[in-house]
């Protein structure tokens, strides 16, 4: 038992370990000019749909055809940069049938650079407490369920 104890204590540290380098790692990328968003609505669909990611490349030069990312005022809207003018950009949503109010340039957070499907759900579940509770329960179950099965099948340490 205190083999199989300190057995899951190193796996479970060194997974830690693992997600810290991995969040710095993140963490300088979106320093760097960067940032990432859930998409919650279904205006650049099919192109961008619900619950993907996109990744923000903040400070970026805009043309027509790109797609940006805005903030309204209320909320961060992404959509297809469809004319500019001056200092303020004119979007629509793929999905939508009429283009959005002129927004200043000021307004514009960055360009999409890259689209990751699905992987939105993910981000929201783990990124509550109790879903990361259950992760972490759920690894160290299956890490003494396999050692236990080890045993029974007479493999030695």
């Amino acid at each position: 038992m205190t083999k199989t104890f300190f057995k899951i204590c190193k796996s479970v540290i060194s997974f830690s370990l693992l997600l810290c380098v991995l969040i710095n790692v993140i963490g300088v990328y979106f320093t760097i000019g960067y940032r990432y968003a859930t998409v919650a609505s279904g205006s650049m669909s099919p192109e961008i749909n619900i619950n993907d990611v996109i990744i923000i490349h903040l400070n970026a030069e805009y043309e027509v055809g790109d797609i940006i990312s805005y903030y309204d005022g209320e909320n961060i809207i992404t959509h297809r940069v469809v004319n500019i003018l001056d200092d303020n950009i004119i979007t629509k949503g793929d999905a939508n049938n009429v283009e959005d109010r002129s927004v200043s340039k000021e307004n514009v957070l960055g360009k999409v650079v890259a689209i990751i499907p699905h992987v939105g759900s993910i981000l929201n579940a783990l990124g509550s407490l109790p879903a990361v509770f259950v992760y972490l329960i759920s690894i160290i179950a299956f890490m003494l369920l396999e050692d236990m099965l080890g045993k029974e099948n007479g493999s030695h340490e």
